[in-house]
């Protein structure tokens, strides 16, 4: 019985190593199992923060148990938050290298997982879904809103339509078309003799003109978000930059591009908002004083119906406004850097609320060296440096809006024989954001500035602009702007004479 002893003992104990062999064998850390070259998976669609998955360490595995085996995996949900969906409401479209993919809720990410091994490199392991959602090889995870999002989405527009929003995720939901596009011819010259090479880059393209609705097209203007801004035609194409998980402008004949589209007009209007600098100009060059009344937030739309439905008499009584397009982004800064300008975004530098400084000379500038003499009054901020200081108004009786100072600082401006007088009114802008575009609040206050202007007009000796830098859409809550709407981008464009009652 003792000399079985150490026999028994020695054979419980390989046993055991045994078991632990095999067991730890059913562990797969995949952190450890990797070397060399990661494959990226992307993290991209309809998101604010697109990006590439090229490590297991980015974020903090949980280990998962799946048929048998333990594997670290990161939790799909934690990937998808950290790309910031556009929309609560969205759906997950998982694709493989081979192009096999799965279709999902993305409410219901319990138990979602992605693991990295090196036969299946990045895998989706889904716990509560089919195992056909088990996508291996993955390649993209696509981020797909319910809703489109004009905000986010580049739209197309004509001046009275919003026709469609395209999403960068909800494009998935479409066929889609990868197009071989031909980049450059490469040649070198050896002893033996040339050599040659045609370089294509794989494109996916969407021809522009499927796009479109079937009514005549007879002009597009294309807009970027960072003020980009030019004619394009229809034989051009639209890209899916999926690296930069952004929609490009691709000319047919290769020139043109515009990155990071942000909206196609369809037939825009005539006028433009940049028109007003080079309209001045002209009328200062012919002798006429020049008196600018900068409606802020006042769009075209709301003009015809304040002037049908009498809330604004006295414009109404004017030669009729002319619908003119404004710039991307369709805010304060951008539209009066353009109005004085006469630039776009891109070539003035002001593209947004974030800029204050002109890269070019601004209309008040241009008319000093004439030997003009100028003004702005503004509200109680100011919104662009340029080549004069604004004369500021704040809120003296406190009724919360400053456009009764500013008309005050006006009437008195007008007795000191400035050649240029511009004149930047804010009310319609901030109770169209308190209220909305055409609530009766709003349609009340544009009442009061067409008293304001008809007093200003009367008294003016000269040419009169009546202009604003964007519109106002209306939105669950009141109203607001910064969209690439036909609301906030078609302007009225008045041009009067003063002195006439």
């Amino acid at each position: 019985m003792l000399k079985k002893f150490p026999f028994r003992i020695f054979a419980l104990l390989l046993i055991g190593a045994l078991m632990g062999y095999f067991w730890t064998l059913k562990i797969v850390p995949p952190a450890q199992e990797v070397s060399g070259y990661m494959p990226a998976c992307l993290i991209i669609g309809d998101v604010h923060q697109a990006f590439a998955l090229d490590s297991m360490e980015t974020f903090t595995p949980v280990e998962l148990n799946y048929k048998g085996e333990y594997f670290q995996g990161i939790p799909l949900a934690d990937l998808v938050q950290h790309a910031e969906p556009v929309t609560a409401e969205f759906e997950l479209l998982l694709i493989g290298q081979d192009g096999l993919s799965a279709q999902f809720n993305g409410d219901k990410l319990e138990g979602c997982h992605l693991t990295f091994t090196v036969k299946n490199g990045w895998e989706a392991i889904n716990l509560n879904h089919p195992v056909s959602s088990n996508i291996k090889r993955l390649e993209k995870i696509i981020v797909m809103a319910q809703e489109p999002v004009p905000e986010y989405g580049v739209n197309l527009i004509t001046p009275t339509q919003n026709l469609r929003t395209l999403m960068p995720g909800r494009i998935y939901r479409q066929a889609m078309t990868t197009i071989p596009y031909f980049e450059g011819t490469s040649t070198v010259t050896q002893a033996e003799g040339e050599y040659s090479v045609s370089v294509y880059s794989r494109r996916t393209m969407f021809p522009l003109q499927d796009l479109l609705p079937e009514i005549t097209v007879e002009k597009l203007i294309a807009m970027g978000r960072e003020g980009e801004y030019a004619y394009i035609d229809a034989e051009g194409f639209l890209e899916l930059n999926e690296k930069e998980n952004a929609f490009h402008y691709v000319s047919g004949h290769r020139e043109g591009e515009i990155k990071n589209l942000a909206g196609i007009i369809i037939n825009p209007p005539a006028r433009s908002i940049t028109d007003l600098f080079h309209d001045t100009l002209y009328y200062l060059d012919h002798g006429e004083n020049v008196l600018i009344l900068y409606l802020d937030g006042f769009g075209y739309h709301q003009y015809l119906h304040a002037k049908e439905a009498g809330y604004a008499p006295f414009m109404a009584a004017l030669p009729a406004a002319e619908p003119a397009l404004a710039v991307y982004q369709p805010v304060t800064n951008a539209g009066f850097a353009a109005m004085i300008t006469g630039k776009t975004p891109a070539e003035n530098g002001v593209y947004s609320r974030a800029q204050k400084d002109l890269k070019v000379p601004s209309i008040f500038g241009v008319a000093q060296e004439h030997g003009k003499k100028a003004a702005l009054i503004e509200g109680h901020i100011k919104i662009l440096n340029t080549e004069i200081e604004p004369a500021l108004n704040i809120d003296l009786n406190k009724d919360g809006l400053t456009d009764d100072e500013i008309f005050a600082s006006a009437k008195t401006a007008l007795e000191q024989d400035y050649d240029l007088l511009l004149v930047h009114f804010h009310s319609i802008d901030d109770l169209g954001h308190s209220n909305g575009d055409l609530h009766e609040n709003t349609l009340k206050q544009i009442q009061v500035v067409d008293e304001y202007v008809q007093e200003l007009v009367t008294n003016w000796n000269g040419k009169v602009f009546i202009l604003s830098d964007h519109g106002m859409h209306a939105t669950e809550e009141a109203g607001n702007h910064g969209v690439f709407r036909y609301e906030d981008l078609i302007i009225p464009y008045i041009v009067a004479q003063g002195g006439q009652s």
